[in-house]
C-alpha cells in the first residue's frame, strides 16, 4: 500500500514541476515583450530627438489626465512638406493600443477631434499629416489627447497643448542653404501704400498673443492692413525666416511700434506664411484666391 501511494504522489509532483516551468516560461516571454517594447519606443524617440535637432519641430509635454498614471511627449516634425507626429508614452500599459488625436482647443477640455494619429500601441505611435508645418500652427490652439479606449473615447489618459512658443529648429529651406554663403544685403525700398482707402482693407491685429486672425483669405488684388497692438515691434515679412524668400515683395522695410500698421497687396495666389521677423514664432498664413 505504501508502494501505490508514493507512485500515486510522484505523476502529481511531475505535473505541478510542469505548470511552474510553464508559468515562469510565460513570465519570462511577457518580460522579454516588454523590454522589446521599451526598445523600440526609446529608438523611436531618440531618432525624432536626433532629427529636431535641424528639422523644425514642435515639442509637446503629455500630461496624466484623470490619475491614468500615463504620461508622455510628442514631437510634430515638418518632413518633406508634410508633418510627421510621433507620440510616445510611459505608465500603466493598456491590453489595447489606446487611441489617439488632434483636438481643436486646449487640455485638460479639447473640443472635438481635428486629425486622428495611429493608435498608441507599445507605447509609441506615428502618423503623417499632409500639410505644412506652419499650415498646421495656424489652426491653434490645438491639443493631443490620448483616450483610455475606442469603447471609453470620453476617458481623457494624457493630453499636451501644441504651442507656436514650442517651435525648434530650422525649416528645410534654410536647412538645404545654411552651408551655402549668405547673399548680399540688398537694399529695400519702402513698400507703397495700396490704393484701396483703409476702411475697406482687411485687417489683421497683431497683439502680445500673435496675429488675429492667424488664417486669413483674401482675392487676389486685395489689400491687407496690419496694425500694431502690441507693446513691442511688429516686421511683418513672409516665409522662410530669415530670408523671407517665399513671397520677397511681402515683407516691411523696417520695424514699426504700437499704433503703427503696415499694409501689402496680394498679387499672386496662394497660401503664403508669414511671421513677425523680430518674434519669429508669431505666425500667421494668408490664403490668396483668383
Amino acid at each position: 500500500m505504501h508502494l501505490h501511494k508514493e507512485r500515486g504522489i510522484a505523476p502529481i509532483a511531475a505535473l505541478i514541476i510542469i505548470l511552474l516551468a510553464v508559468g515562469g516560461g510565460t513570465v519570462a516571454v511577457k518580460k522579454i515583450q516588454k523590454r522589446k517594447a521599451e526598445k523600440e519606443a526609446a529608438a523611436t524617440a531618440e531618432e525624432v530627438r536626433g532629427r529636431s535637432e535641424t528639422a523644425r519641430t514642435v515639442h509637446v509635454k503629455l500630461d496624466e489626465q484623470n490619475m491614468s498614471g500615463v504620461r508622455g511627449e510628442a514631437t510634430l516634425t515638418e518632413v518633406g512638406g508634410k508633418v510627421k507626429v510621433v507620440l510616445t508614452t510611459t505608465g500603466k500599459p493598456s491590453e489595447m493600443p489606446p487611441p489617439a488625436h488632434i483636438h481643436t482647443g486646449s487640455c485638460p477640455s479639447p473640443e472635438g477631434v481635428k486629425y486622428p494619429l495611429t493608435n498608441v500601441g507599445r507605447g509609441a505611435s506615428q502618423t503623417e499629416i499632409d500639410m505644412t508645418l506652419d499650415a498646421l500652427l495656424a489652426q491653434l490652439p490645438l491639443a493631443i489627447n490620448v483616450h483610455k479606449s475606442a469603447a471609453e473615447l470620453g476617458a481623457y489618459i494624457a493630453c499636451g497643448n501644441i504651442e507656436a512658443k514650442n517651435v525648434s529648429g530650422m525649416k528645410q529651406e534654410e536647412q538645404a542653404g545654411e552651408k551655402k554663403s549668405a547673399p548680399a544685403e540688398k537694399k529695400i525700398e519702402p513698400k507703397k501704400e495700396s490704393a484701396l482707402p483703409p476702411a475697406k482693407r482687411k485687417m489683421i491685429r497683431y497683439t502680445s498673443g500673435g496675429f488675429s486672425p492667424a488664417l486669413l483669405t483674401v482675392k487676389r488684388g486685395e489689400a491687407v492692413n496690419f496694425v500694431n497692438e502690441s507693446g513691442g515691434g511688429m516686421f511683418v515679412a513672409s516665409d522662410f525666416h530669415p530670408t523671407h524668400t517665399a513671397y520677397p515683395e511681402f515683407s516691411q522695410s523696417a520695424t514699426i511700434g504700437k499704433g503703427e500698421s503696415y499694409s501689402f497687396t496680394f498679387t499672386k495666389a496662394g497660401a503664403w506664411g508669414y511671421h513677425n521677423h523680430v518674434s519669429p514664432t508669431k505666425i500667421g498664413v494668408i490664403v490668396v484666391e483668383e
